[in-house]
């Protein structure tokens, strides 16, 4: 059975996670491709509180291009509920063509 309020912010999930998250800052590591692991790890076990499943890199088209985000969250029936592109605080979110920080 699935739960339809908000993820409590105490399943053992959150824990394992800021467990390796620390474990990682204790080795002087913490950039994207150090975190995921930990990140996909949360990420899975939460949606599976929705019953929904955690799918990485699922390809699939947007606008006539080929897009691959780090994770897709779909539901029972298949129907995406979420995705997960991983960013560290190095990375550029600000769309192409604007300066950083414009949004």
């Amino acid at each position: 059975m699935t739960s339809h309020g908000p993820i409590s912010p105490h399943p053992r999930a959150v824990r394992k996670y800021y467990e390796s998250v620390a474990a990682l800052r204790d080795q002087h590591v913490f950039n994207e491709m150090n975190v995921r692991s930990a990140f996909e790890s949360l990420l899975a076990d939460t949606a599976r509180l929705k019953g929904w499943t955690l799918i990485p890199e699922l390809s699939g088209k947007s606008g006539g291009s080929l897009v691959r985000p780090d994770g897709t969250l779909r539901d029972r029936n298949s129907l995406p509920r979420g995705y997960w592109e991983a960013k560290d605080t190095k990375d550029d979110l600000a769309p192409r063509g604007m300066p950083n920080g414009f949004w």
